[in-house]
């Protein structure tokens, strides 16, 4: 693409989100890492420096082995599961992503368990 070309999509992109009355920005991994939080597997990624932590993200290792979720539990319990995964610099900014994640799922969940009953899906207890 000329640089002609590029000027034009980029003002384009920028007319688009400057008419929207909402954007949305969907991200792949990487993003985080040049914003300064560290990565996962990465050199000095959280696998890579901690397996345990790997092992407690890990849908397999947290559902068959006790001891996983038993030490997930704790260290959230304690409170000190963020600032020991990504130190404190970035803090404020990881516990706000994670309560508006909360209560997105908290007003989600109704609405698609709903459509699933409605659907005729079988909710077993």
């Amino acid at each position: 693409m000329d640089e002609s070309a590029l000027e034009s999509a980029i003002d384009r992109a920028a007319r688009l989100i400057d008419d929207a009355a909402r954007v949305t920005v969907l991200t792949g991994a990487g993003i985080s890492t040049d914003s300064g939080i560290p990565d996962f597997r990465g050199p000095k990624g959280l696998w890579t420096r901690d397996p345990a932590a790997e092992r407690a993200s890990n849908i397999e290792y947290y559902v068959n082995d006790p001891e996983v979720r038993k030490a997930n539990w704790a260290r959230r319990a304690s409170g000190a599961l963020w600032a020991e995964l990504y130190g404190v610099t970035h803090l404020g900014a990881i516990r706000a992503f994670g309560h508006a994640v909360m209560v997105f799922a908290s007003g989600l969940a109704p609405a698609v368990m709903g459509l699933l009953i409605d659907w005729g899906y079988a909710v077993g207890t």
